[in-house]
């Protein structure tokens, strides 16, 4: 993480304001740890709440006592897989599924074509 500001002396419109920025290979190696120190902590505050979470495979938790019907109203993704290959499948098979529906990624796009459209770096 980088702090970058304007000398107190000195008047900058770019740095108007002290502002933090985050290194994205830095953030990227420490995107699982982050997510599951996060989910830990909801968990624990969720519990303390009187939720109870249940295991939900993979790491993930549900909070258990919700109707399946409920759940599965917000569980968009999950059901364009069952759609595909059903609910029986096995794992690879929704894994396969997974891949086959995943909509494509917008391309990065370069600082240099944001500016063309009116977007400051």
């Amino acid at each position: 993480m980088n702090v970058a500001g304007a000398p107190p002396d000195r008047v900058s419109d770019r740095y108007a304001a002290l502002h933090l920025t985050i290194e994205p290979k830095s953030c990227f190696r420490w995107q699982v740890a982050a997510g599951a120190a996060y989910r830990s902590a909801l968990a624990e505050q969720l519990a303390a709440e009187g939720f109870q979470p249940r295991t939900a495979g993979r790491g993930q938790w549900e909070i258990s006592g919700l109707p399946q019907q409920l759940l599965d109203l917000f569980s968009k993704r999950s059901r364009q897989i069952a759609d595909k290959v059903g609910r029986a499948a096995s794992a690879s098979q929704k894994e396969i599924a997974a891949l086959q529906t995943r909509n494509a990624r917008t391309p990065w796009r370069p600082a240099r074509s944001l500016n063309a459209v009116g977007v400051r770096s």
